[in-house]
């Protein structure tokens, strides 16, 4: 986070020793929080993702390359489905809403999609 905000306090919560307040969260209920490599993210009950954290690899849809506070994801990321699950790996975020999962980039247009239908296909053929 330091080398990429130079000249930028970081919030606390970057810097913390011990478990602390994200800020930026204050006026949503989170219902899942996850943690990446170097992200995290949040599902709100009202269906949004919030992520902060670095985008080193785009799995953020967002265009900066590190974001200090958390950033709502737009909802034409998905669809304008509201997102029911998310799940990170090392370096990417998975969100699901009732008919597709989505993975990748939004700030770029590329956003893969996986329909529910496809997902049932594939698994069926194993």
């Amino acid at each position: 986070g330091r080398r990429l905000c130079p000249g930028q306090t970081l919030p606390l919560f970057f810097t913390a020793k011990e478990p602390s307040r994200v800020t930026g969260l204050e006026n949503s209920k989170a219902m899942c929080v996850l943690a990446g490599s170097d992200h995290s993210a949040s599902l709100t009950d009202a269906g949004e993702v919030y992520v902060w954290g670095s985008n080193k690899h785009g799995q953020l849809a967002n265009e900066a390359a590190f974001l200090p506070v958390p950033q709502k994801i737009e909802a034409h990321c998905f669809q304008n489905e509201k997102v029911t699950a998310i799940w990170s790996g090392w370096t990417h975020l998975v969100a699901q809403t009732d008919t597709e999962l989505h993975s990748g980039r939004c700030g770029d247009e590329f956003l893969e999609l996986w329909s529910q239908e496809a997902l049932q296909v594939d698994s069926a053929s194993r």
